[in-house]
């Protein structure tokens, strides 16, 4: 379902989407069965007539799903002391992720954007049950993974022939592996930069 609307400098589009899932293995290992639905919301507001400027807001529920080579239960054997299998059990990753972009000149923009992830699949090193000398190298899911951005975007016309564009950001990770266990943080700034030529002819 879509609606959007617009009045005045004002205009939104909304959404609401459902899917159903099912998974099933070849043989009984795999089994998996499950409902899921996912709005998403744009907003825009011109803060000039002319809309050169504008702020937009967005909003959008989205899934990672698991594999079958995630879920799969099946030993495999990759060193002496490791074993790699699946894990049944997964649930699938949401993610809920909400921006707020200016927009400036028609082209100039700074975003802040985060992303709430619950059930993050992620590969892990456990004690394997059956023997405590071996290792298991599966599947979990992770309570917690947040991440919270801020991103420039400038691009420039240095002369008629060389254009230029360059992002800059910077990324906050917020991780807990247990219910119980402390967040843990990473700090990330990255700098994109590339440009463009125009010969003769």
């Amino acid at each position: 379902a879509i609606a959007s609307f617009r009045k005045g400098r004002w205009s939104a589009v909304m959404g609401l989407r459902g899917e159903y899932t099912k998974a099933l293995g070849k043989g009984s290992d795999v089994s998996q069965e499950y409902f899921s639905l996912f709005p998403n919301a744009n907003f825009s507001y011109a803060l000039d007539k002319q809309g050169k400027h504008s702020l937009v807001a967005q909003y959008s529920r989205s899934i990672s799903r698991p594999s079958f080579w995630n879920l799969t239960p099946t030993r495999t054997q990759i060193s002496d002391y490791t074993y790699q299998t699946g894990n049944a059990l997964l649930d699938p990753s949401y993610n809920n992720r909400i921006s707020l972009t200016g927009v400036f000149a028609y082209k100039y923009s700074i975003t802040l954007a985060a992303a709430i992830q619950t059930d993050a699949i992620q590969q892990m090193v456990v004690a394997d049950e059956n023997d405590t000398r071996m290792l298991n190298l599966t599947y979990v899911n992770l309570p917690k993974l947040n991440n919270y951005t801020a991103s420039v975007y400038l691009p420039f016309a240095v002369t008629k022939w060389w254009d230029w564009n360059t992002n800059i950001t910077g990324l906050i990770s917020k991780q807990r592996i247990t219910e119980d266990s402390e967040f843990e943080v990473n700090k990330v700034a990255q700098w994109n930069s590339d440009m463009t030529f125009k010969l003769p002819k």
